[in-house]
């Protein structure tokens, strides 16, 4: 009896491929950022910018307040530290860990993520070199450049200085390069550009100096007449978050 070696081969390869499970490609999940924050920062505030994040990243919440432990979830790409004080941003560029953000910080970098760090009040001058520097006496002034030394000591660790609005841009970042990686066409455009105003008071120079066509205040947050003025004149939208 002889067999048809090449109709043998056929019915084995079929029924091979019937047994094997049927797989679907996978779309790339998204990156994960680490957004680490003290406990007295807005709740509010946060919501916006995970809002914000959502669209690129999958967002993870450190409240350093809370925390006893450090650990970085795996798929961690971007550290996002809100509300940056003078003591991290020291501890930081010497290598120090005695808190909770600054293991977390030193943890990132020794992994090669990129951070981001957000001054808080007392330190936005870090952003402006030219703020108030003219009113100074000059012992103020070495002290601010000793601090601004350590802060370029930082970047070059691959922490870097930032506004909010540096924040709210890493969606897009995140999405482009989403985009570029997944060959992705056709896409809806990303909602327009928004901003989180920490403020008590949102005045009319304020909103002329926002670079943003959103901005988001909280339900306490005074917006003056004049402000009001300059958003529809400027084409701004003030948002009041009300979560």
């Amino acid at each position: 009896m002889t067999y048809d070696t090449v109709l043998i081969e056929r019915i084995v390869a079929e029924v091979i491929g019937r047994l094997r499970p049927e797989t679907e490609p996978t779309r790339p999940t998204r990156p994960g950022l680490l957004l680490v924050y003290p406990g007295e920062f807005e709740s509010q505030a946060v919501a916006v910018v995970e809002k914000e994040l959502q669209a690129g990243w999958n967002v993870y919440h450190a409240q350093v307040d809370e925390m006893e432990h450090v650990s970085l979830h795996r798929d961690v790409k971007r550290l996002v530290f809100l509300q940056t004080d003078q003591d991290l941003l020291m501890r930081g560029a010497l290598g120090l860990t005695g808190t909770v953000a600054s293991q977390l910080l030193a943890e990132g970098l020794l992994r090669g993520i990129p951070a981001l760090l957000v001054p808080c009040s007392s330190l936005k001058w870090l952003l402006d070199v030219r703020a108030g520097e003219a009113v100074l006496p000059p012992a103020a002034k070495r002290y601010r450049q000793h601090i601004r030394t350590h802060a370029a000591e930082l970047g070059t660790f691959g922490a870097t200085l930032g506004s909010m609005a540096d924040v709210l841009a890493l969606a897009d970042a995140s999405v482009e390069e989403e985009i570029a990686g997944a060959g992705i066409e056709g896409r809806a455009p990303r909602p327009e550009r928004a901003a989180v105003f920490e403020g008590k008071v949102l005045t009319q120079n304020d909103v002329q100096q926002a670079k943003e066509r959103v901005l988001y205040v909280s339900p306490s947050t005074v917006v003056t007449p004049l402000a009001r003025d300059a958003a529809r004149t400027n084409g701004v939208t003030i948002q009041v978050n009300e979560r």
